[in-house]
Formats: C-alpha cells, sequence, structure tokens
C-alpha cells in the first residue's frame, strides 16, 4: 500500500519543541509506567534531534495517559521519519490507527500493518471500524472474513456493534452469541451497546425476538429494554421491563413511566 500522506508534515514537525540531548532508559521508564518522565525527557532530546526512541515513546506515553491527539502528532511523525528496520515502526503505525481522527491515515496505519502481518487482534477490530466508517463495505466485509476464524462470537458481536455496520449484520452476531452462551452477560453487555443504535436507526424491531429471551435479573439491561420497547411502541412491555429496573433506577424508570 501507498506510505501515509505527508500532508500533515511541516504542521506537526513545527509542534516539537524541547531543551537538549540526555541519556534516558526509556523502555524500561515506559513498562513502569513512568510516562511524566519520559515526556520529560523526550522534551529534552527533541531540542537537538527528532530522531531515535524519544519520539516513538513521547507519542507512547502520551497514548497511555490519553492524550490522544498529541499521540497521534508525535507517533505519525515518527512514522514518517522511520521505515521498517526501526525498531518502534509498527508499534507507531498501531498508535496512528488508534487515535488519527483522519479516516484516510488510519486506514493507510491499518493496512500496512495488515500487509506486513502486523495487526494484533485489537488493532484489527479498530481498522474494521474505521473500513465500515469509510462506506467501503466490499473492503470491510473482505476483512471481516479474513479475521473472522480467530475471533470469538462475542469479540465478533463486540467488534460490529462498535463498528457500527449495517444492522442485519449486527443482528446476525447477536443471534450467534445468544445461540452460543444463551442470556450471559456479555449478550447482555452486547444488547445493552445495540439498543440505542438499534433505536436511533429506526431499526428496534429487528431485536424484539433477543428481547423476548428477559432481561436476565439485570436492571440495566431491563431498562434498555424498556426503551426498546418504548421506541417501537409497545408500551406494556416497556412498562414491564422499566418495573423490573425500579428498585436500582428508581428516578429513571419514574420519569419514563410518566410518559406511557
Amino acid at each position: 500500500m501507498k506510505r501515509i500522506s505527508c500532508v500533515f508534515f511541516v504542521l506537526i514537525l513545527l509542534s516539537f519543541i524541547s531543551c537538549s540531548k540526555d541519556s534516558y532508559d526509556y523502555a524500561s521508564a515506559f513498562r513502569q509506567g513512568e510516562y511524566q518522565g519520559i515526556l520529560d525527557a523526550a522534551e529534552k532530546e527533541l531540542s537537538d534531534t527528532i530522531e531515535g526512541e524519544a519520539l516513538y515513546y513521547k507519542a507512547a506515553a502520551l497514548y497511555q495517559l490519553g492524550r490522544y491527539d498529541e499521540a497521534f502528532r508525535s507517533s505519525f511523525l515518527y512514522f514518517l521519519l522511520n521505515d521498517e528496520s526501526s525498531a518502534n515502526y509498527y508499534d507507531s503505525l498501531r498508535i496512528v490507527l488508534h487515535t488519527s481522527p483522519y479516516n484516510n491515515i488510519a486506514l493507510d496505519a491499518g493496512g500496512l500493518l495488515e500487509d506486513n502481518n502486523m495487526l494484533l487482534k485489537q488493532n484489527a477490530i479498530k481498522y474494521y471500524q474505521e473500513l465500515v466508517s469509510s462506506g467501503d463495505m466490499n473492503a470491510a466485509e473482505e476483512f471481516f472474513q479474513s479475521i473472522a476464524g480467530s475471533l470469538s462470537v462475542n469479540e465478533i458481536a463486540m467488534m460490529n456493534i462498535i463498528s457500527e455496520a449495517p444492522s442485519g449484520k449486527i443482528l446476525s452476531s447477536l443471534e450467534s452469541l445468544y445461540g452460543s452462551q444463551g442470556l450471559s452477560a456479555a449478550f447482555m453487555d452486547a444488547m445493552k451497546l445495540a439498543i440505542p443504535l438499534f433505536i436511533n436507526r429506526g431499526d428496534g424491531m429487528m431485536l424484539y425476538d433477543l428481547a423476548g429471551h428477559g432481561d436476565g435479573g439485570d436492571p440495566a439491561y431491563a431498562l434498555s429494554l424498556g426503551d426498546l420497547m418504548y421506541s417501537i411502541n409497545e408500551p406494556e412491555l416497556a412498562r414491564r421491563f422499566w418495573s423490573d429496573a425500579g428498585e436500582a433506577f428508581p428516578v429513571q424508570t419514574d420519569l419514563r413511566i410518566r410518559e406511557l
């Protein structure tokens, strides 16, 4: 695949400031979770040069701290300045994939990882999400089929939901999950994520049969099922599920029942 576009290179390059080069064991500090120390040391070293491991570990530390915009800029610059022979090249691509606000750059990062057999499972799920977001459903489905054999039924269901795949595909994976595990915690958690998506899409009726298996004594799931039933104009079923959630969520259920 083509290397990631360098359109942002100049802006990214200008964002780096620091002091003077200093010796620092980045790998050891990273293993110990000393992320701020890494940032401090990297800032000093990057004033002298933007090559080497300081730039990568700056990106990795920023990612661990949840500073994803900054992590993207650092990891993207590391990628632009290095090649496959660099020790942290593929790890920098993984950070780019998970932090890029630009779909095309995330797709390029995921594609490079895939082409070189360097996609970890969590990377594969994120790459699939980006493929779905791009609207290229043929490419998304082709990639999905290539990794489905390595995923559990729960992982497949969650991947489809998180990626906001087509409703029919999500439904099929939820049915497989229920067929495999029944009314398990994993199934109910997946349904809790899927229900708002289906309601927003106007596809709530597609989940009607799965909802018929009950709430499993989970008040949060019961609350979600009540919302689902209300959205498809089943007020009595909505009342029943909301009532099941009433003890755990008295305020939320009272407000909902007043709408009936």
